[in-house]
């Protein structure tokens, strides 16, 4: 689990910031936010070659390609939000989940984002760089729908030097978990978006 706390004056890039890292038993929640309102819910099924190489947008195309629920769409971003998932690795998985942390939760994000209207031009043309077998008509569909989703509309996919790169707005996530299973068939990743609210602590 990860989680961002801030002080009584709320979050502000300028303040002094620390890191702090303990063990908790699994069964145990978020320590500063509760869950909220479900936004949306992702389901997919990873192959072992994704696992093996992981990028943030084939874990998007894979959860486009998946099952995307939106339990409530949205414009704008939501201010704070936190995310659950469960994986259950696919059979002879050798990898570990700091291996495909930063690139799954990059394309599960993006996957409950809706894109800006404005797509640049040149991303269709690069569309065998996310997986060769996209097509950029296949690409430009994808990016139309849908018009509205649960944690809102960005540009979250920008040209990068011949290729891609995914910038959902993770920023407002402040709380995050994920945790390994063999509940489910192998490959599968599930993915919840809540609405977050701060623990008020009495003491």
């Amino acid at each position: 689990m990860l989680e961002r706390a801030f002080g009584k004056a709320g979050p502000r890039i300028e303040d002094a910031h620390h890191y702090r890292h303990h063990l908790v038993d699994q069964r145990c929640g978020w320590a500063h936010w509760r869950s909220g309102e479900l936004l949306g819910t992702v389901r997919l099924h990873g192959s072992a070659d994704l696992f093996a190489s992981p990028k943030a947008g084939r874990w998007w195309l894979a959860a486009r390609r998946g099952q995307v629920i939106m339990h409530r769409r949205a414009a704008t971003v939501p201010d704070l939000f936190g995310l659950k998932v469960v994986v259950t690795p696919p059979e002879g998985w050798r990898g570990s989940l700091a291996g495909i942390l930063k690139t799954l939760v990059d394309g599960l994000t993006a996957a409950l984002h809706a894109h800006d209207p404005v797509v640049d031009p040149r991303i269709p043309d690069r569309a065998a760089k996310i997986d060769p077998a996209l097509t950029p008509d296949d690409l430009r569909a994808l990016l139309a729908e849908p018009v509205l989703a649960p944690l809102g509309r960005v540009r979250f996919i920008t040209p990068w030097r011949d290729s891609v790169q995914l910038s959902p707005a993770d920023d407002r996530m402040v709380a995050f978990d994920i945790r390994l299973s063999r509940d489910r068939p192998p490959g599968t990743v599930i993915a919840e978006a809540v609405d977050v609210g701060p623990i008020h602590r009495t003491s």
